[in-house]
């Protein structure tokens, strides 16, 4: 939103005791124009996807496939949505913004770091799949969070910077097991069930 009609929400709400409900904004446009994000006079709501207790009959298989956003997690065709969604994505986030000089070989980049989700990550072997270099590959990774749509920070990263409860390491194996000293590693399945019955304390 642009600065000018955040100046006047907020008028209208010192004013008029109005309250607006802003949704939709892109990251990248509030980043570049440098609008005010009404700090201190705004709440922000994050709108989470469904979780495995909202959900009937889960098939991890098949939210892999279409996610747990609600659209696409009770769309007949979750496959064709997740296109459409790729496509505006990659018109108004990416071509419109001229965040690349390549938007084939950014959309090429993203089916390989699809594919290697919950992979280690290793920026080569990433380049070498998507036909790019590793250092467009990092600034490609880079977009995904200016966007909101990746994260990067490993176990053992988040273990050296924060104290961390529970560090588990969430898997499709058949028995927990241990890695290293203090990390765990859960069938997702035993992981969900223990989870919902509050043995991590949350």
């Amino acid at each position: 939103m642009v600065p000018e009609l955040l100046d006047e929400v907020h008028w209208l709400i010192e004013n008029r005791g109005l309250s607006f409900l802003m949704t939709g904004s892109s990251a990248r446009k509030l980043h570049r124009k440098r609008a005010n994000l009404l700090g201190g006079r705004a709440w922000r709501y994050t709108m989470h996807p469904l979780t495995f207790l909202e959900t009937e009959g889960f098939d991890l298989e098949a939210v892999v496939v279409s996610g747990l956003l609600p659209p696409h997690f009770l769309s007949s065709d979750p496959i064709r949505d997740l296109r459409s969604y790729v496509a505006d994505y990659l018109n108004e986030e990416i071509a419109a913004e001229a965040a690349v000089q390549s938007v084939p070989a950014f959309a090429e980049f993203l089916r390989v770091a699809a594919l290697t989700h919950g992979e280690l990550l290793n920026y080569t072997n990433v380049a070498r799949e998507a036909g790019v270099s590793a250092k467009v590959v990092r600034s490609y990774f880079q977009i995904l969070e200016d966007t909101l749509l990746g994260f990067r920070k490993g176990l053992n990263a988040l273990l050296a910077e924060h104290k961390v409860k529970h560090p588990l390491l969430i898997s499709l194996e058949r028995e927990p097991r241990r890695l290293g000293a203090r990390i765990r590693a859960l069938p997702w399945q035993e992981f969900l069930r223990d989870l919902w019955s509050g043995a991590f304390g949350v």
